[in-house]
């Protein structure tokens, strides 16, 4: 129960910072076309993130939570346009 805590913890965390870069990063790249840089970065993260805790913890449900419910959470910011 510890584990399943900690790996959606963490993957809210990221998911939070992630989510936000990534939607931030299309919503503005007709007037920065360089942010399809930090749009890739920030993929990439999410998905190491998701390979490290699949195969070295087997906590795919966990991390599915987590992502989702930061995804939800930066959608609902109200920042989203």
């Amino acid at each position: 129960m510890l584990k399943f805590i900690i790996i959606a913890a963490i993957a809210w965390i990221v998911g939070v910072f992630g989510w936000a870069q990534i939607i931030g990063s299309i919503q503005n790249i007709k007037e920065r076309p360089n942010l399809w840089l930090t749009l890739i970065f920030w993929a990439v993260i999410l998905l190491v993130v998701a390979y490290i805790v699949i195969t070295k913890f087997a906590g795919l449900v966990p991390l599915a939570i987590g992502y989702v419910i930061s995804l939800v959470q930066v959608l609902r910011s109200g920042k989203i346009e």
